[in-house]
Parts: C-alpha cells; structure tokens; sequence
C-alpha cells in the first residue's frame, strides 16, 4: 500500500492511494493495482467544482502523471479501459433563497424509506451535518460541505471525506464564506455487484469500465433514482394547512366515511410525522422491533396514504435538490464565490 504524504497535500498536490492485491482470476494468481482516488480534486485541487464529460482524456493524463510520480506507470490505454470495484456518484448543491443545510437535512430526517430503498441504518452524525443512508454496500449520504471542511480543519477523522488538506484554504479569500450553504448529496456503491444493480435499476446495462462509467448522464439518473423514492416517501406529511384543526376539517371534508376517532387518531401521527424522526415516533408508538409491530406501522402509513387531504407540494427546503438533478449543471467555485 503506498498512501501520499500529507505534505503533498498542504502544498496543492493531489495524489492517489495504492495498492497491489494479488488475487485468483480464471484459476491463477494475478497481481493487480488498486487505485483510489478523487478525480475533482486530482483535475480541480478540491471537490466543489463538478466535472464535466470533456474532461475525461485530461484526467487520465492527470493521473498518469501522478501516478509516475509515484514510481508507478501506466498506459493511458489501461487506465482508460480499468475495471471500477467501487464508485460514488455526487452532486454539490448551492442553496439559496434562505434555504440552509441544516433545514434539509432535518426535513430528511424525518422521511421513512425503508419502503422505498433497503436501509440497513441510518445516521445522523457530525453535529446533524450528515445523514446517512445506509448498508453493507451502498451509502446515500447527505451533508454540509461546509460543515465538513470546518470539521476536517479540527480533525481529519472527523470529516464526511477524505483528504481535506488539499482544499483547507480553499474559502479564505471569499467576502462571507459561513454564509455559503453547499448540500452534497452522495451515492456510494462499495463493489461491483452494487454497483451493477444499481445500474439496472435505472435501465442502465454496461461493463464496470472507468471510461463507460465516466459519464454524467450515469451520475444524474442514479442520484435521481433515489431522490424520486425519497420525494415519494416525503409526501404522507406535506399537508397544506397550518393549523391542526384546519387539518381535522380538510380530512373530515375529504373522506366522509372516515370516524372522528381515526381523524384524531392520523391527525396525531401527520403532526408528530412533521415534528419528529421517524425512528422515534416508531419507538414512542410502540410500532418497532417485530413483525407485528412493522404491520401496524405500514398499515397506518397505508391508510394514511389512501385518504384525501390539501397537499401542498415538497417541503420547501427540499425543492431545491429536485430542481438541482432534473437542471444538473456543474457547480463551479466561481459561482460560489460571484453570489
């Protein structure tokens, strides 16, 4: 394993880590190189700044360069056609109109996927500057970019990612830089069945070769993918009215057949839903831990679900993400800096 000096980092170098693993293929013993990398920071110096598909061939120069001066070469041939065991796809989001990172990742909070995409966990961390969703081979993550840098300058270790140091100075010639809101959502796929699978679910059928996996289309549909079952989760608690007993009128309106005692009895789980997480609202109702218990919770999600009620659109502090991956245009530092 060769990992880079920080040194390299703290003046601007962006290397990868490396390793050799020898292994059994087609009954024999091979030795093969592992690389592991960010390609944003190997061709930008940081991680804000989004990639675009023209920059493929000068990445694969990039990294042939970094890679020699590890003592390592490489064809470009090679690196271009590399098999990829593992990937994350991600987009950073600038968030405006008074929306902050804080709101959306306590509105995501509150959403139940487990309906919706397998979650073995879920994790509020740093703070409640990230989110996670979370399983043995995939991660969907949210956080506060900004957050994360002011983490790493404490501790490396307390940060969402890896290798900081090259962009710790990156905000220092910004006017108000604690007043930028900057959102990653991030898809991380930990092997090659992962990642196949989730390729299939967005109709996608291709080799795991770095350059047919190096395509923004690619990124965009599978960040989509997941932000829709998250959007369709989201709506059970948007409901229009501000008021509780506005909301009791809207049902009573809407579903005449329904008895004042299962209106009081939605209502209390609408309102906590939009207050609380859902894990402790499953926890205080008792609806946790057995099959039993998982039969009433999806049960009252489902009744809930089929009933008529005013419904305004996405929270507010999520309309921002939806319209960020349909729009999908590459953050640029600069803009950053220009708002």
């Amino acid at each position: 394993m060769q990992n880079p000096p920080k040194s390299a980092f703290k003046n601007g170098v962006y290397l990868p880590r490396l390793t050799v693993i020898k292994a059994i293929r087609n009954g024999g013993y091979v030795i093969e190189l592992k690389i592991e990398l960010s390609l944003p920071k190997l061709f930008f110096g940081n991680n804000f700044d989004e990639l675009e598909n023209n920059n493929f061939l000068r990445i694969i120069r990039l990294l042939s360069r970094a890679l020699y001066s590890m003592e390592v070469e490489v064809a470009f041939e090679y690196l271009e056609n590399a098999s990829v065991s593992a990937i994350h796809y991600s987009k950073n989001i600038h968030l405006k109109n008074y929306t902050s990172c804080s709101m959306v990742l306590s509105e995501l909070q509150k959403i139940d996927l487990s309906q919706k995409i397998d979650v073995g966990s879920e994790k509020f961390r740093n703070g409640g500057h990230a989110l996670h969703f979370h399983t043995n081979t995939r991660d969907l993550v949210f956080y506060d970019k900004m957050k994360d840098l002011e983490q790493a300058k404490v501790s490396e270790k307390r940060a969402i990612e890896k290798d900081n140091l090259i962009q710790m100075a990156l905000f220092d010639e910004f006017p108000n830089p604690k007043a930028l809101q900057v959102l990653r959502m991030e898809l991380r796929l930990g092997n090659p069945q992962e990642i196949k699978r989730t390729l299939s679910k967005i109709d996608i059928e291709t080799d795991l070769r770095f350059n047919l996996l190096f395509k923004k289309q690619i990124s965009q549909k599978m960040l989509q993918y997941f932000w829709e079952q998250i959007e369709e989760s989201s709506q059970i608690l948007n409901f229009k009215t501000e008021g509780v007993f506005e909301l009791a009128e809207s049902l009573k309106a809407n579903n005449p057949d329904l008895k004042a005692q299962k209106i009081l009895e939605y209502i209390a789980f609408l309102v906590l839903g939009r207050e609380e997480t859902t894990k402790r609202l499953r926890s205080f109702l008792g609806y946790e831990g057995s099959p039993s218990a998982n039969r009433k919770w999806y049960g009252i999600k489902k009744a809930i679900k089929s009933l008529k009620y005013d419904r305004r659109g996405n929270y507010q502090a999520l309309d921002e993400i939806g319209g960020s991956l349909v729009n999908f245009e590459s953050t640029k530092l600069e803009d950053l800096n220009s708002d």
